[in-house]
C-alpha cells in the first residue's frame, strides 16, 4: 500500500511540475523521457545520441516549439544526427531550472539544486562529464532504481 502511494505521489508530482512550467516548456512530459529508467545519478554523456535523435524526431512533429533554443538544437540534429550536444546540455539546464535534477558541475562540489537558491546554470557550464542527480520524489514515475549506479 505504501509503495502504491509513493508511486502515485511521484506521478502526481511530475504532472504538477509539468503544469507549473507549461508556459515555458509545454513539451516537458516528452522531454522527461530522456530521464526514464536511468540510475539515480549519471553523467550528461550517458544521454546517448540515439536517445537525443529519438526525442528530436518526436518533437520535430510539433508545429511550434515554445523555446527557440530547443528549436535550434532540434534543427541541428535534423541537419546532422551527430550534433546532439546542444540538446543534451539544454535538457540538463532545463531539468535543473525546474528542480527535476540537481547538478554536480565540479568534482570538488556537492550536488546542488536550483530550489536551494543556487545561481542558475547555463548550457556553457554543462559538460559531458557533469553529474546529474534525479530528485528522489520523481524516481518512481521515471522508473529510477536508486540501487543502480
Amino acid at each position: 500500500m505504501l509503495r502504491e502511494a509513493e508511486g502515485e505521489y511521484s506521478r502526481l508530482r511530475l504532472r504538477s511540475l509539468a503544469d507549473e512550467w507549461i508556459a515555458d516548456y509545454p513539451e516537458l512530459l516528452t522531454l522527461v523521457d530522456a530521464l526514464k529508467n536511468r540510475p539515480a545519478r549519471f553523467m550528461v554523456q550517458d544521454i546517448t545520441d540515439e536517445q537525443c535523435v529519438d526525442l528530436a524526431v518526436r518533437l520535430l512533429d510539433c508545429k511550434k516549439l515554445a523555446n527557440e533554443e530547443l528549436a535550434d538544437a532540434l534543427r541541428d540534429i535534423e541537419n546532422d544526427p551527430t550534433r546532439t550536444a546542444a540538446l543534451r546540455s539544454w535538457l540538463v539546464v532545463v531539468f535543473y531550472r525546474i528542480s527535476l535534477v540537481g547538478l554536480k558541475l565540479e568534482s570538488f562540489e556537492s550536488v546542488t539544486w536550483s530550489a536551494t537558491g543556487r545561481r542558475s546554470v547555463s548550457s556553457a557550464e554543462v559538460t559531458p562529464t557533469t553529474k546529474v542527480a534525479i530528485h528522489p520524489c520523481f524516481w518512481r514515475s521515471l522508473g529510477i532504481n536508486p540501487a543502480v549506479e
